[in-house]
């Protein structure tokens, strides 16, 4: 009787699903391998049994023959454990994102999970089953894999193709290039590089559509554009308005009856504002200045003085002041002496 002996290339005879282990006897010319009994084949030189399709708990022996003798081998029980079924759920269920968007990926079925994009492990195993993905790009292929109780550990058959549709680059203007502006000013906006718009005012909507047109903004209010194209949606530039009331602007003058004779010097000052420019008959004089005062000796008679105070780029035009100018007389004198030629103590006689 050969003293046939069996050897198992696992340690502890405990294998995955599809894991290959091989048993290899010897001590004989020829070998029979039986699982659960049943005969692998008829006796042969060869002496290797090996497969990565058991399934089960098995028992695995050898039968050895010598010319006619045999021998049967030590056994082994062989437990192949189940691979784990790894299935994935995500939040995007058409696979069409858009670039950035964070997409859910979880795991069920396992004990641990890794994550696999193109094939590449996003880090290794952990308990967690939640991966929150903000960075694929078109063409990406996502997959998980998991761990069992049994230590086993398998990809799922879940395999997504990913579509990222890159986001629109929104932009808005505005028929005011430096965004100051006067209570009450109308401003234009519009958008370009998106399908469909929504304009915000400090947050809040104002109106849809690519154009936008608005005269009751108010100091700080900002104004932002958001463009949809596609699947896709985006902020585009947001605007911060400055806007500054009309100023109060009056004028005074320091001759209070506004009645002066020709040539007499006449101060007239703005009020109410930042600058000032001064006008006579609707025709500017002076400014726009931070001066406030006009000094003159210019006015005729029915001139109207106004001023246009300034703020910020906001200007009034106060009321007018119209002034009467009298003429010098043209004064006369006249003698009884006609050749203003006398003798001493001769009686003159004068009339103006």
């Amino acid at each position: 009787m050969p003293p046939t002996v069996l050897s198992s290339s696992d340690v502890n005879n405990i294998i995955c699903e599809g894991e290959s282990i091989t048993y290899t006897a010897s001590g004989a010319d020829n070998y029979e391998f039986f699982i659960d009994g049943v005969s692998q084949g008829a006796p042969s030189p060869t002496n290797v049994l090996t497969s990565n399709s058991f399934s089960g708990t098995l028992n695995i022996y050898g039968e050895g023959y010598n010319t006619g003798c045999s021998g049967t081998s030590n056994d082994f029980t062989l437990i192949v454990n189940a691979l784990p079924d790894i299935e994935i759920t995500i939040s995007d269920a058409d696979t069409s994102v858009c670039d950035g968007e964070v997409v859910t990926f979880t795991g069920s079925g396992g004990g641990t999970y890794e994550l696999i994009i193109n094939n590449i492990s996003q880090g290794p195993a952990t308990s967690n089953n939640v991966f929150n993905i903000n960075n694929l790009v078109d063409g990406d292929q996502v997959t998980m894999q998991g761990d069992g109780i049994n230590g086993c550990f398998n990809t799922s058959d879940d395999l997504f193709d990913f579509t990222v549709v890159p986001n629109p680059v929104v932009v808005m203007t505005t028929s005011d290039a430096d965004s100051s502006i006067c209570v009450g000013e109308t401003v234009n906006f519009n958008a370009f590089g998106a399908s469909t718009y929504i304009y915000y005012v400090n947050g809040n909507v104002a109106t849809t559509g690519a154009t936008y047109s608005t005269d009751s903004l108010t100091n700080g209010q900002i104004v932002q554009i958001y463009g949809t194209d596609n699947i896709c949606s985006t902020y585009g530039n947001s605007i911060p308005f400055s806007v500054y009331s009309y100023p109060v602007t009056s004028i005074i003058s320091d001759d209070v009856d506004e009645t002066i004779c020709q040539g007499d010097q006449v101060v007239f000052t703005g009020q109410g504002a930042f600058d000032f420019e001064f006008f006579v008959n609707g025709f500017s004089v002076q400014g726009p200045s931070t001066q406030d005062s006009l000094i003159t000796t210019t006015i005729n008679d029915g001139d109207v003085i106004t001023v246009d105070g300034g703020n910020n780029g906001c200007t009034t035009l106060s009321s007018g002041i119209t002034y009467t100018v009298n003429p010098f007389p043209l004064t006369i004198i006249t003698s009884s002496d006609v050749d203003y030629q006398i003798c001493f103590g001769d009686q003159v006689d004068f009339r103006a």
